[in-house]
């Protein structure tokens, strides 16, 4: 979604915290004396943010000067990436609406409210973690991290800008390739414009090249489905991620309104009951377990190129993909993703949510609402998982596992095109994907899943990894997945924390633990792949791979070596 005409809000802001929540009955949208600066988008317990206090926030308030030209019957719009978590903006004091959910983007038209010239923007964000009914992911309820719990975000994480648009654009996007490999289904969403009045085309290119074109299309409404035919297009895969570039094209009254740039991959997801497919070929998921924390910056990457490097240190390590863990990751991790052919599994933070709340399983379920609608184009994505470990429920909690069936259903009704899984680890109420968590020896390993190896049941998969279905739900025929293994714990200089089960006090004595892992892992005949944990050391946890600020532990060649045997 490219336009030309756009400005980075990024940079230096005026900022206070309001820990009382008294900012509004103080009127602080309206005039207020800011005793302290952030640089946004990084978060004010990040050094980055140039504060770094690492305390709960209940509130906080940013404001800076916006410029508006004159728009002479166009409009402003107002993005946010992301701002955790209840959001309320001002300009020039006149609030334009409000966002609930911390990991998923937001726009406001300012054009009423905005005049020429110099205007003044005042966010407001509050931030409940302790009330568990929000998404929060790995964000620590307690002051000091523990166990598997870290640093916590508050306020805004990703980029903040502006865009002057025509009186009526292209709102959204969605490139979604049929099973037939050739037809690309284009969803265009339009806002502003006046019934009957508008038609759209559109235009593929690979390699600068248009190679496939649609009819001018006219539509009345909001939204257009138009078909792209394309002869022997080049399938997306990790072993040749072919991006085509798509220009789609507004016109009102045959007049061009406005032209966007995009892009997609052409491919397809599907399951057997023991293999993923990728374009109908099986592929094996050697993936890692990646949190998306920085030393630095927390929730949000120093650089764009930052972004970029964690996939390069997890491919040079032999993965071909990771499991997105309990955060929703920045749309140009994704962009990253699907230039470099990396498969990823999406996530939402649920954690920290009391499911059994109705409160926590609304936010919940509109939260992934606005992720599948963020995200599907991406074709790295290749599942969802909808939440994870959420601990078998009693009878007398029956709610809750007929929330977690009905989100899973929601999200596949969202996006019919990949596999969703309920709930990774322990239990599934209903789901496209048996996965289990296994931080077993390799000699357990090895004794344990014997049995599931002769017979691919469900029924046989061992305790303590052996999920539980919720009851009246029949195990599906579904491929299997061991979706957290390893976590193999290993101090560098300097550093303390834990790993599971004993860490090695050697480097020698980790990479044969390791080695003999993994083997016993991918000598699992009926499954078709692993999640490793993980890519990263974060704060107290230190079984990755790298340390936290991405320096290598271990022999990384000799890693990919043991990854690349069959």
């Amino acid at each position: 979604m490219v336009r030309k005409g756009w400005t980075n809000l990024n940079g230096i802001w005026k900022f206070d915290f309001d820990h009382g929540l008294s900012g509004l009955d103080e009127s602080w949208h309206e005039k207020h004396d800011y005793a302290r600066e952030i640089v946004v988008p990084f978060c004010p317990e990040s050094r980055l943010g140039g504060i770094g206090d690492r305390d709960f926030h209940a509130g906080v308030w940013y404001e800076r000067e916006i410029t508006v030209p004159k728009l002479r019957g166009r409009r402003m719009l107002l993005h946010f990436g992301a701002c955790d978590y209840e959001t309320t903006v001002f300009l020039n004091g006149e609030p334009l609406g409000s966002h609930r959910g911390g990991y998923t983007p937001f726009t406001f038209d300012i054009t009423s409210v905005a005049k020429p010239g110099k205007n003044r923007l005042t966010v407001y964000a509050r931030d409940d973690l302790r009330s568990f009914e929000q998404p929060a992911g790995k964000q620590c309820p307690r002051l000091e991290s523990v166990g598997c719990s870290y640093t916590r975000t508050t306020g805004i994480w990703q980029t903040v800008w502006t865009e002057v648009v025509p009186h009526c654009y292209i709102e959204r996007v969605v490139a979604t390739a049929q099973p037939n490999l050739r037809t690309v289904l284009v969803e265009v969403d339009v806002a502003g414009g006046a019934d009957g009045m508008l038609s759209a085309k559109l235009a593929a290119r690979g390699r600068g090249k248009v190679i496939a074109r649609s009819e001018e299309k006219r539509f009345g409404g909001t939204r257009l489905f138009l078909e792209l035919d394309i002869p022997n297009a080049r399938r997306w895969c990790p072993e040749d991620p072919f991006l085509y570039d798509l220009d789609v094209r507004l016109l009102e009254h045959g007049k061009r309104v406005e032209e966007i740039t995009s892009y997609f991959g052409v491919r397809t997801v599907a399951l057997t009951d023991r293999e993923f497919l990728l374009n109908d070929v099986p592929v094996y998921l050697k993936l890692v377990l990646d949190q998306g924390f920085y030393p630095d910056g927390i929730y949000t990457a120093p650089t764009d190129a930052a972004l970029k490097r964690d996939i390069t240190l997890s491919m040079d390590a032999g993965y071909n993909g990771a499991r997105l863990h309990q955060k929703v990751f920045e749309p140009r991790f994704l962009y990253w993703a699907d230039r470099m052919g990396y498969l990823c599994w999406g996530e939402c933070a649920d954690w920290v949510a009391r499911l059994d709340n109705p409160v926590a399983q609304a936010n919940l379920m509109r939260e992934w609402t606005e992720i599948v609608r963020r995200d599907e184009m991406h074709p790295s994505i290749i599942a969802w998982t909808a939440t994870n470990e959420q601990h078998p429920v009693s009878p007398k909690r029956a709610a809750k596992g007929e929330y977690l069936s009905s989100l899973q259903r929601t999200i596949k009704q969202l996006d019919p095109t990949r596999p969703v899984l309920d709930n990774s680890g322990y239990w599934h109420t209903s789901t496209d994907i048996i996965d289990v968590h296994d931080y077993g020896t390799p000699e357990r390993i090895r004794k344990d899943w014997r049995k599931f190896a002769r017979t691919n049941r469900t029924a046989d998969i061992p305790k303590p990894a052996k999920p539980v279905m919720w009851p009246g739900y029949a195990a599906p025929s579904a491929p299997v997945v061991l979706s957290e293994v390893g976590g193999i714990g290993f101090v560098t200089k300097g550093a303390e924390g834990w790993g599971y089960g004993d860490v090695p006090r050697t480097k020698t004595a980790f990479m044969k633990r390791f080695r003999d892992t993994m083997n016993a892992i991918m000598d699992i005949p009926n499954a078709c792949g692993f999640c490793y944990t993980q890519l990263t050391d974060i704060e107290q946890e230190i079984n990755g791979i790298y340390t936290c600020d991405r320096k290598p532990k271990f022999d990384i060649k000799a890693i990919r070596r043991i990854h690349e045997r069959k």
